[in-house]
């Protein structure tokens, strides 16, 4: 594992296991944050990081596994509250992991997707043409742009000019089959789920995306507590309290994207304010899961 790992100064009341998003970059303060409140928390990094993949391009589910059974053998954590929690890329991966591996015990998931998107960066498989994000026991995980009828080239970046990818990425969505080929099987978590979404999100369109998440957990009778917290102004950049909070514009450190520029949407006063509130009830929502 490439890991940071974060315990509290006193008795610990779970854990949480913290992913990062599309650039593959981990925000400690994350952990830290968690950590102040009384939870241990794993930053755990998967691509774009020394001795990792260089892209997020088949990511094997085992790398995950391996920082579960882990965590499981630590004496602070034993059989208490283990909750896996990421935006973006990274609430995508918390909703794949919780419905995956049953020692997920929450699922808290923040700008994220229902359904499994294509990789990015540099493809170090042996087959070039295999664009999926995830496997698993060694088989590639179906991706919603993989054979779907409105995938289009991406528009061209200009230098200096960010760029809304979340109506090309809606346009992705109109292939029904590819979606339903896609979508997790959240109604496998063995937890409550958290999702959160920003109106205004120029990333990715995830208020669609979150509910495609919402709808299946309701269509199948999840038996444990899920909401979805929408902020129609805010943007992808939800962030909690005391880290950046006035990024509207991001690039994305992988080779091949120097330079790119993706508008994130809502303004720092919105995404700040949905910060707060998204946060105070993560915690709520991590005290609830314990009572479970």
């Amino acid at each position: 594992m490439v890991a940071w790992l974060f315990l509290p100064a006193g008795e610990t009341k779970g854990a949480v296991i913290v992913l990062g998003g599309g650039g593959g970059s981990i925000d400690e303060y994350w952990g830290a944050m968690l950590a102040s409140h009384g939870y241990a928390a794993l930053n755990l990094a998967y691509f774009n990081q020394p001795g990792l993949p260089r892209g997020l391009v088949n990511i094997p589910l085992e790398y995950f596994e391996n920082a579960i059974r882990w965590m499981r053998k630590q004496p602070w954590l034993g059989d208490r509250l283990l909750a896996v929690w990421g935006p973006s890329r990274g609430g995508e991966l918390a909703l794949l992991l919780g419905a995956t591996f049953p020692d997920i015990n929450a699922v808290a998931a923040w700008v994220p997707s229902g359904v499994m998107f294509w990789g990015i960066g540099p493809n170090e498989s042996t087959d070039p043409h295999n664009r999926a994000s995830w496997t698993f026991k060694g088989r590639p995980l179906p991706y919603l742009q993989q054979d779907n009828r409105f995938v289009a080239p991406p528009p061209a970046m200009e230098r200096g000019r960010p760029i809304a990818y979340a109506p090309i990425y809606r346009a992705h969505l109109q292939d029904r089959r590819a979606v339903e080929r896609a979508t997790i099987p959240v109604e496998r978590i063995r937890g409550p789920v958290q999702l959160v979404s920003g109106g205004d999100d120029q990333m990715w369109p995830s208020p669609e995306l979150a509910d495609i998440a919402f709808d299946r957990l309701q269509t199948h009778g999840h038996r444990y507590p899920f909401r979805h917290l929408k902020f129609d102004n805010a943007g992808h950049q939800i962030l909690i309290p005391h880290g950046p909070r006035t990024v509207l514009v991001n690039s994305i450190s992988l080779p091949g994207f120097e330079g790119d520029l993706y508008s994130q949407g809502g303004t720092a006063k919105d995404n700040a304010e949905a910060g707060a509130v998204a946060w105070r009830d993560l915690l709520a929502f991590l005290a609830e899961a314990r009572a479970s």
